[in-house]
């Protein structure tokens, strides 16, 4: 598997977790940049459990603890009392938000 960090010309930054699935199709995980400034302020054990939850979404099927958020278009998978609030195209799982429990899913 794969690990590099990327500086995207949009000022995302993309964590390419590139994992090759059985349909020979890549997947990427791309975090806004919001969520990844977040995930850089954190300590290095929950950003460690966070990295890794980042690469699971790159599995097919993405794993976890994965809900569809409720309302709006989207889901989150919980690690800890931290949520990763994403989406899923064809070939990329955007993170739109690394936040806590509380915080999640407000100003969305």
């Amino acid at each position: 598997m794969l690990s590099r960090v990327y500086i995207a010309p949009a000022g995302h930054i993309l964590l390419d977790y590139i994992k090759k699935i059985h349909y020979s199709v890549f997947v990427k995980v791309v975090i806004e940049k919001k969520a990844a400034k977040y995930l850089e302020s954190l300590d290095a054990v929950m950003k460690q459990r966070i990295e890794q939850a980042l690469k699971d979404l790159a599995k097919e099927p993405p794993s976890g603890d994965i809900v569809k958020l409720q309302g709006k278009d989207g889901f989150r998978r919980r690690v800890g009392d931290y949520r990763i609030v994403f989406d899923i195209t064809e070939t990329n799982v955007i993170v739109y938000k690394i936040a806590p429990r509380g915080q999640a899913y407000k100003g969305d």
